[in-house]
């Protein structure tokens, strides 16, 4: 079940931001992101339809689909909080714990799982597949907006 639910967040993430409609302007850390995603997709290559965690080191919340879609999920959470690969990951070795934002982004994994696992079984929502996922809260922010703009 955590499989499936872990599969659900990471698809609807990546389909609602690839989705979503912008003001036009270009997101300014656009190109950072496609630099080290292309960097990390060099290093699995071959190996970019293995299980996850045979191929990354130190996961510990997302597993049971191909490693590239990790690499997806990943450009595509940090352009929900509006921050590239080296706000939560050493650069230089990104299974390393050493920032806090990295485990703060696993407990909001977790979150997100216990939100949608509560949502699949509410009745009378209007739809078959409801999800949260990080833009729901973060809208291109750090911080979760709190109101309405």
């Amino acid at each position: 079940m955590r499989i499936l639910l872990t599969a659900v967040f990471l698809v609807g993430a990546v389909f609602y931001l690839s989705n979503c409609k912008t003001s036009g302007a270009k997101d300014p850390m656009d190109a950072g992101r496609s630099i080290e995603s292309a960097k990390v997709m060099e290093s699995i290559r071959g190996k970019e339809q293995v299980e996850v965690t045979e191929v990354f080191k130190n996961l510990k919340v997302l597993n049971g689909f191909p490693a590239e879609n990790l690499v997806i999920a990943m450009e595509t959470w940090s352009k929900a909080l509006g921050v590239t690969c080296s706000y939560c990951h050493n650069s230089l070795d990104y299974a390393a714990d050493s920032k806090p934002e990295k485990e703060v982004s696993r407990d909001m994994v977790r979150l997100a799982e216990k939100i949608n696992a509560d949502l699949a079984v509410m009745p009378n929502l209007g739809s078959e597949k409801p999800i949260v996922n990080c833009v729901t809260c973060h809208r291109g922010a750090t911080k979760p907006a709190l109101r309405m703009r």
